[in-house]
């Protein structure tokens, strides 16, 4: 079976943080594409040259791309992560990612206002835009419900007081647990 691993959050909440682990826990990249890596049993789709990828840092590429380039990287491997600011969504181009394969999972992460404040500062000096947070946690709660509703495998985590490594783990075992590897 083929498996798409959609990961969405905030900016700040350690989803880019979370893959590279995942992609060093896996051995590293083994082989570059232009829109995707590969590790020895992953695709991760997006930018991963630097430490904030994913497809946010996919340049001129629009959300409605993204379903083309999972099934491109299932050519390599048969689960796929994508991970993204702009997946945390409902509609049907987030639907063509998370269906791209025989089965999607949807991680959703978010962290407390102070520690994505602290990530962020700490990252690139900027602040936290406080409404667009709320904003964004709020919708992101409604969603998980909605992906269990059509038969995703759908998870939430809270990373506030959690290590880069214990939020991989998480994922990792979730996507071990859904596609029933070891």
């Amino acid at each position: 079976m083929k498996y798409t691993v959609v990961i969405t959050g905030s900016f700040g909440v350690g989803k880019s943080s979370a893959v590279n682990c995942i992609i060093q826990k896996d051995g590293g990249i083994i082989q570059e594409y232009p829109q995707y890596v590969i590790t020895e049993h992953y695709a991760f789709v997006g930018n991963y040259k630097s430490a904030y990828g994913g497809v946010d840092s996919l340049k001129g590429l629009k959300t409605s791309d993204y379903a083309d380039i999972v099934k491109s990287a299932f050519n390599e491997r048969d689960i796929v992560f994508i991970e993204g600011y702009y997946l945390n969504s409902f509609g049907n181009n987030v639907m063509r990612i998370v269906f791209a394969g025989d089965m999607g999972i949807y991680v959703g992460l978010y962290a407390s206002e102070s520690a994505i404040q602290d990530r962020l500062i700490q990252r690139s000096g900027n602040d936290l835009n406080k409404n667009n947070l709320h904003k964004f946690q709020r919708n992101l709660k409604k969603l998980i419900p909605k992906y269990r509703a059509i038969g995703v495998p759908a998870f939430i985590l809270d990373t506030s007081n959690l290590t880069v490594e214990e939020v991989a783990n998480y994922i990792l075992n979730r996507v071990k647990n859904v596609a029933k590897i070891l």
